[in-house]
């Protein structure tokens, strides 16, 4: 008698071949103990290089970092410095991701979108290099916080929702609105002021236009499409499934290279935006990022998208 042999899940045309993984079957025990599963699921090695080498990238951000002697008396200073840990933070839960099981591609696809918006806010605040300057798109930016906290107050108002949440809602608001006073009070010389500390913050768009070239040609679209797994619209899920209609493949069919987005954010926001601080604040961008570990890096991601 020929014994079955378990379908891989590419292979599962409808609900009722999907396997119980629970179960204490013979089929299940496939899976769960010498399976295509087992180590399918596990990023494999050209993969678990580059996730390496951006791990060794903040590490020798993390020591050029702590080279660099306080930040001075500006709060958007202080602001890139808290962009910064952030991306780092980001980046290491997409690595984290990453290494724990390539199906964790969904949460990855959301931190990366966040880590854009994270780093074009620290770029448009770096970008500008006059101190007085900096500071006003700080208020720009606590302009933009204090109307959207109006919104939800509005909202909340509207559906009579907790009165002890629209009440700290409300506190919050006006902390803002202090702290956006201080910061003009201690710029009040800069002759832009007037003009444009009532404006909003631009939009991501705007922000990588600005920027340069690349991030209006490359990094805008790449933030577009992340932008449809944030909002888990009918894109979200096309991971899950190969085409679209009733023949379409569904199931877990995320393999290595589905990463390369995540990854490729990682590097790119990583790379440029540590090279960006260090050189702002007196610290050692060659020691951050050299071009050997960046051609290592750069090959190995396009030998990721490419590895189909």
């Amino acid at each position: 008698m020929t014994q079955s042999v378990p379908k891989k899940l590419t292979e599962i045309h409808s609900w009722e071949e999907v396997p119980d993984f629970n179960s204490e079957s013979e089929e299940a025990d496939y899976w769960a103990n010498y399976s295509w599963a087992a180590d399918f699921f596990q990023p494999p090695q050209f993969m678990r290089i580059i996730l390496e080498e951006i791990q060794l990238l903040l590490e020798r951000l993390g020591d050029c970092l702590e080279e660099i002697q306080g930040l001075g008396k500006w709060e958007a200073e202080k602001k890139a410095a808290d962009f910064l840990r952030l991306i780092r933070r980001d980046i290491e839960g997409i690595l984290c991701l990453a290494n724990q099981d390539v199906r964790l591609l969904p949460p990855a696809l959301i931190i990366a979108r966040s880590l854009l918006e994270t780093f074009s806010n620290l770029m448009w605040i770096l970008n500008e290099t006059e101190e007085n300057k900096r500071e006003i798109r700080l208020v720009r930016m606590i302009n933009s916080e204090i109307e959207e906290t109006e919104k939800y107050i509005k909202d909340l108002e509207e559906l009579k929702s907790n009165p002890d949440e629209v009440a700290q809602l409300k506190e919050d608001k006006q902390s803002l609105e202090d702290y956006k006073k201080e910061i003009v009070k201690n710029i009040s010389n800069c002759p832009q002021l007037e003009k444009d500390s009532n404006k909003k913050k631009p939009s991501f768009y705007e922000i990588t236009c600005a920027i340069n070239k690349k991030d209006k040609t490359e990094i805008y679209p790449c933030y577009n499409r992340l932008s449809q797994t944030v909002h888990g619209g009918h894109a979200a899920p096309w991971i899950y499934k190969e085409s679209l209609g009733n023949s379409g493949t569904f199931g877990e069919i995320i393999e290595a290279y589905h990463w390369h987005t995540p990854l490729y954010v990682c590097y790119y926001t990583l790379s440029i935006a540590g090279r960006k601080f260090l050189q702002e604040f007196a610290g050692n961008p060659d020691r951050f990022i050299d071009g050997e570990i960046q051609n290592r890096l750069e090959k190995a991601l396009n030998s990721l998208q490419e590895n189909r």
